[in-house]
């Protein structure tokens, strides 16, 4: 799943989907890859408002958009190994 993300994310294969790369980290690090977290963190981050807005609505609908927003906050305020 973190490779697919890495694919998205840098265009190898496929036109360049950032969206599709956050969804794929954040299906890995709901699996407990802790690594994928950090990337969906990282790529969330480097998101302008509208890219993430066009994110959310791209999220499966049993995804809720504020859980996600909390994983990510909880994961960028956890100290980095």
């Amino acid at each position: 799943m973190q490779a697919l993300a890495r694919m998205y994310e840098n265009g190898e294969g496929t036109k360049p989907d950032r969206a599709q790369a956050f969804m794929w980290f954040l299906i890995a690090a709901r699996r407990g890859n802790q690594e994928a977290l950090a990337e969906a963190n990282k790529l969330r981050s480097s998101m302008t408002e509208k890219e993430w807005k066009d994110t959310q609505k791209k999220l499966p609908s049993n995804v809720d958009k504020k859980v996600v927003d909390n994983i990510l906050r909880v994961a960028s305020s956890e100290p980095t190994q």
